[in-house]
């Protein structure tokens, strides 16, 4: 036990890590179709609502709207998951699921890389460690797989990709939508 209910499977170890990327104004079939950022309060007493994360509903919906995309866009998806309940808080907070229905998403299967609403494909920070300056870029990677169609756990005929990462106590969220191109 970490914290009730909290058990040391439920929060992403912090990890040593690196990640780079390389910008070129080669041809790519990846293409950023929006990107934004939310700020919220830096400390939980001010915190409205623990089972809502404001940071992540307001990117997602900025995100949502330069893409000209809803959630059900979305064919796989990286979430910031430092701790089992932010997957399932941040994508209810993403419009993904409705709110308090997400934790039965999961027990369903629905975002299994064959479900419905494929999140964390990779195994998100849980199974890969948190290398907190590099989780950004390696969720990234890990939808630019999907999208090239390369990927570990592939999902079918994925097309649009969200990453959506967290920082502080959910105080920061970035949401970035790629997509493939033909």
């Amino acid at each position: 036990m970490i914290t009730d209910p909290l058990g040391l499977f439920d929060c992403s170890p912090i990890t040593d890590g690196a990640s780079a990327i390389v910008l070129s104004k080669n041809y790519s079939n990846i293409r950023m179709m929006a990107s934004a950022q939310a700020s919220g309060p830096t400390q939980m007493q001010n915190v409205e609502d623990l089972l809502m994360l404001n940071a992540v509903k307001e990117s997602g919906e900025a995100a949502f709207k330069k893409a000209g995309l809803t959630p059900k866009d979305i064919d796989v998806i990286e979430i910031h998951d430092c701790f089992s309940i932010t997957e399932i808080v941040a994508s209810e907070s993403l419009g993904f699921f409705e709110r308090g229905k997400g934790y039965k998403a999961v027990e369903a299967g629905r975002t299994q890389a064959d479900g419905d609403v494929p999140i964390n494909t990779s195994g998100g920070l849980l199974s890969k460690g948190h290398p907190i300056g590099a989780t950004g870029i390696s969720q990234i990677y890990q939808i630019v797989q999907q999208l090239r169609g390369v990927a570990p756990n592939q999902v079918e005929n994925a097309k649009i990709a969200l990453a959506q990462n967290l920082g502080g106590t959910g105080s920061y969220s970035t949401v970035h939508i790629l997509e493939r191109v033909e």
